[in-house]
């Protein structure tokens, strides 16, 4: 988190998990309300320093208080703010979330619907909390893809992958071909997804505030 903004982050997570552990949640839940508050005010929920604070809210509510669905609600709120949206911590802090908690695919599906589904005009308004760039949209969308392929049926697989292609059609590629081919098709989206897996652990341990694997440096 010192890397966002040295110091400040730490402060008030140390500060939280110092109430948590006197067995004041309330407070420990206030110092990160107020945090976040301040810099909404400040920066915006799209920012860096807003993202880290939601995560590590979500975070110790989730596998220090027991609080799943308190938990899912500070995902909710910060990508439902001006900006939020458009904040991939928060994003993939979410969808890191779902998988930890285990309850299948239908629920790490629904963060990666509202992420990357929906018409573009409604995201482009003045209203709107924002989009990621479809970069970063397509890296979430993969991930569903490695996910079903890791712990759901092949129904459930399936339907992830179409979803991705119907989001992210194949481009052309040399040669007159194409990845929309007859030969093209056999490159799934699932080999897709696993072209994504380090960036998506590198998120999931960026989340958690571990040191990255060196080997992912590496891929």
């Amino acid at each position: 988190a010192d890397d966002v903004a040295p110091g400040l982050l730490r402060c008030v997570v140390e500060r939280a998990n110092l109430e948590r552990r006197a067995g004041d949640v309330a407070a420990a839940k206030d110092a990160y309300e107020r945090a976040m508050q301040v810099e909404k005010s400040r920066e915006g929920a799209g920012s860096k320093a807003y993202g880290v604070l939601a995560c590590k809210y979500a975070a110790m509510l989730h596998e220090a208080c027991g609080d799943v669905e308190g938990a899912r609600a500070v995902y909710e709120r910060a990508i439902g703010m001006p900006g939020g949206g458009a904040n991939v911590l928060v994003w993939d802090g979410w969808l890191n979330f779902e998988r930890s908690v285990g309850r299948g695919v239908a629920d790490v599906r629904a963060v990666v619907e509202r992420c990357c589904d929906g018409d573009e005009k409604v995201f482009s308004s003045e209203s709107s909390p924002g989009r990621l760039p479809e970069r970063d949209r397509r890296r979430i969308s993969s991930a569903l893809v490695e996910y079903a392929d890791l712990v759901g049926t092949g129904a459930e697989l399936a339907d992830a992958e179409r979803a991705h292609e119907r989001r992210f059609p194949a481009r052309a590629v040399g040669d007159g071909g194409s990845l929309g081919d007859a030969g093209g098709r056999k490159r799934s989206a699932a080999v897709a997804g696993v072209e994504d897996v380090a960036a998506h652990h590198a998120a999931y341990y960026a989340q958690r505030g571990y040191q990255l694997p060196a080997q992912y440096y590496h891929q």
